[in-house]
């Protein structure tokens, strides 16, 4: 799948209007909760990384049901 969350959402509507059942794994979440802190590196200490991938992961779900929604799926 893209790496572009909105064609990779697209790809689960078209999927799922196909009748397949789709499970949508992702990654980045650190790399979106770095870019969400406004910080320029990854930490080096895990509870500091565990943090930045929480705040990625919660940004990444809230896009993919931005998205989701727009397109139809609920």
């Amino acid at each position: 799948m893209s790496r572009n969350p909105r064609t990779g959402t697209q790809t689960v509507v078209k999927l799922r209007s196909l009748g397949h059942r789709v499970i949508l794994i992702t990654s980045g979440a650190i790399g979106v909760g770095l870019r969400r802190l406004n910080m320029d590196k990854k930490p080096k200490k895990l509870k500091e990384i565990q943090a930045v991938m929480a705040v990625g992961q919660v940004r990444l779900m809230r896009m993919y049901d931005s998205q989701l929604n727009q397109l139809g799926m609920t």
